[in-house]
């Protein structure tokens, strides 16, 4: 007798389908996967990872949800979309995709439920905001079969406030393709590619904590130490930050919003900076580090198991203008140096961080 195999069916689901690395991530998990399993996606229908999604799996297996909202109208037919396709397993990236997998695991508790965190922060809402969400998040913990937590750090603080458990918890470090292109990206007016030059990636919102960049240029220039930054995203708070920008003068800053291959820029750098008040663990240090080139970052969950202070990198404070200005002043007075930890970013890369150590433990999830 001949038993025939089929491919596991797997959806994916995220409310972000915009600029961030959460969308990159399942961007790079459809790539490495589609030809192994039978992949769909739940998104929002936005630019600019709808169209990239679509070109993978084709308009068939797109499904169309709200940009982080919950939509009882969404989950029906998601909840018809899942059974009808039998789907196998379902992996949700964030906490609003998250409300959608493990409801769908109480109406159909035969389904597999993954889910993803990509950052926890509870710590930062006031007490009353705090406690719904972190109460619906301890429920919701029944109904799921594995988390992956992307840092250690991020997986206790799930143990902490309750949200997994260790025995179907693992840690899986985001992983990239090596980001090697021939391609150069435009050079930017007024700069030369012998800068000195300070990159920062950024969605624009309160967690990236982007105004600190400013008043870093701004230090930097009043100290007279010939350094330019070019910052690269959009999102809510890109134009008020351009504004002060202009209104303080800041001739060292060019914003340049949105880049498709925003990695092409660190063939320019000389230094990455992230001023993150909170991460999971951020796939633009993981690019930097590819790059070979050093991260000046917030000692925060996620960042501190990328850099390793002094080595790599520079760990500072939250809110450390004055470390984090030292830490840039220090490495473009010292080239050497600067060069070792470049050359040690890289191997960090290759050690922890390569597309292929993800998928290979991500494949032994979905087999198990």
């Amino acid at each position: 007798m001949v038993v025939l195999m089929t491919m596991k069916r797997i959806l994916y689901i995220s409310v972000r389908a915009d600029y961030g690395g959460g969308p990159e991530h399942i961007l790079t998990l459809l790539r490495s996967l589609n030809n192994r399993y039978d992949l769909f996606i739940a998104c929002p229908k936005e630019p600019p990872y709808w169209d990239l999604y679509q070109s993978i799996l084709g308009s068939g297996r797109m499904i169309e949800i709200p940009h982080r909202q919950f939509s009882i109208k969404k989950f029906i037919k998601l909840f018809f979309i899942v059974r009808s396709s039998a789907i196998n397993i379902v992996h949700s990236h964030g906490k609003g995709a998250g409300i959608y997998s493990r409801l769908l695991k109480m109406f159909l508790p035969a389904i597999e439920v993954i889910h993803t965190f990509h950052g926890i922060y509870y710590d930062q809402k006031n007490s009353l905001s705090r406690m719904i969400p972190l109460a619906i998040e301890k429920l919701l913990a029944f109904c799921t079969d594995y988390f992956i937590n992307v840092s250690e750090g991020e997986l206790f603080d799930g143990l902490r406030f309750g949200i997994c458990s260790q025995k179907k918890s693992v840690v899986i470090y985001n992983g990239i393709d090596d980001p090697y292109l021939n391609e150069s990206p435009p050079l930017v007016n007024e700069l030369d590619i012998n800068d000195f030059i300070v990159l920062h990636i950024t969605r624009f919102d309160s967690e990236k904590n982007s105004g600190l960049v400013l008043k870093i240029a701004g230090e930097t220039d009043r100290l007279g130490l010939q350094i330019k930054f070019i910052i690269i995203g959009d999102g809510p708070e890109r134009f008020n930050l351009e504004k002060i920008a202009q209104e303080k003068c800041l001739k060292n800053i060019r914003f340049l919003g949105f880049q498709p291959q925003a990695v092409r820029y660190f063939k320019y750098a000389s230094i990455y900076l992230s001023t993150s008040l909170k991460e999971g663990l951020p796939l633009t240090l993981i690019e930097s580090m590819a790059m070979g080139v050093p991260v000046i970052t917030t000692d925060v969950t996620g960042n501190n198991e990328i850099v390793v202070h002094g080595e790599n990198g520079f760990l500072y404070p939250d809110g450390s203008l004055d470390l984090a200005v030292k830490y840039i002043q220090d490495l473009k007075s010292n080239p050497s140096f600067l060069k070792l930890l470049g050359e040690n970013a890289k191997k960090t890369y290759l050690d922890k961080f390569r597309k292929e150590i993800m998928i290979e433990k991500l494949i032994k999830i979905y087999e198990g």
